[in-house]
C-alpha cells in the first residue's frame, strides 16, 4: 500500500541515500537493471538525485550525465555493475560525484570519462575480467577530485589528467596497477598532460609495463 511504498522510499533515501525525505529538490532512485538505469540519468531535472544500483550488466553507453542538477551515483553493499560499454559513466557536467562502485570491466575504451568541473570520483573498485580497457579514468575538465579509487587491468594508462583547461585537479591515495596482464600497458598508470596546478598524493602505482607517474607539459 502508500504507506509501505513511503517507508520503503524514506529508507532509500535516509540509509541508502543520505537525501531527505522531506526536500521536494531531494530525490532518490534504486534502478534495477540498465534501461532503469539510463532511463534514471535522463530524467535528472534539477534539484538533488542520488541514484542507488544493485547488480547490473551494462552493455551499451548510458547517457551522458550533463548539468540538469546534481547526481550522486552508488551502490548496495556485495554488488557490482557489469560492463562492456565503450564508455560506462560519462560527467559533462558539473559537481556530480561517483561513489562506492564495484565495476567489473569486460570490455571498453574509456570507463569513466569526466569532462566537467568540480567532480568527484571516489572508493571506485575496477578490476577487469576479460579484455581491458584502453583507460579507467580519463578527465578533461578542471577542479575534480579522483581519490581513493583502486584500479587493476588497463591497456594505455590508468588515470588520465589530460587537455587545455584541465587544471587545479586532484588525485589522491588511489592504487593504479596493471591487473593479471600488465605487460601490455603501454603509457603509464597516471598520466598528466597539458594541465596546470594537478595535486598527485599518495598513490601507489605497481605492475605497470611502463612508467608509474608520467607528466608531459604539466
Amino acid at each position: 500500500d502508500e504507506s509501505h511504498e513511503a517507508i520503503a522510499m524514506s529508507d532509500c533515501m535516509e540509509v541508502f541515500c543520505g537525501s531527505d525525505p522531506y526536500n521536494g529538490d531531494s530525490s532518490c532512485v534504486m534502478p534495477q537493471s540498465s534501461d532503469e538505469l539510463a532511463e534514471a540519468i535522463n530524467s535528472l531535472n534539477g534539484g538533488t538525485t542520488t541514484i542507488v544500483v544493485g547488480n547490473i550488466q551494462v552493455d551499451e553507453n548510458l547517457p551522458n550525465i550533463d548539468d540538469d542538477g546534481t547526481v550522486t551515483i552508488t551502490q548496495e553493499p556485495g554488488t557490482s555493475i557489469t560492463t562492456s560499454a565503450d564508455t560506462l559513466f560519462r560527467l559533462d557536467g558539473d559537481g556530480h560525484r561517483l561513489e562506492g562502485l564495484v565495476i567489473e570491466v569486460e570490455e571498453g575504451s574509456t570507463v569513466i570519462d569526466v569532462n566537467g568541473d568540480d567532480n568527484v570520483v571516489t572508493g571506485i573498485t575496477m578490476i577487469t575480467t576479460d579484455e581491458q580497457p584502453r583507460e579507467a579514468i580519463d578527465v578533461s575538465g578542471s577542479d575534480n577530485r579522483i581519490e581513493n579509487n583502486y584500479i587493476a587491468g588497463f591497456d594505455d594508462r590508468g588515470i588520465v589528467i589530460d587537455g587545455n583547461g584541465a587544471d587545479n585537479n586532484q588525485v589522491l591515495n588511489n592504487v593504479v596497477t596493471g591487473g593479471a596482464d600488465y605487460t601490455s600497458n603501454d603509457k603509464a598508470g597516471i598520466f598528466i598532460r597539458n594541465a596546470d596546478d594537478t595535486l598527485i598524493v599518495g598513490n601507489v602505482v605497481a605492475q605497470n609495463n611502463m612508467d608509474a607517474i608520467a607528466l608531459q607539459s604539466a
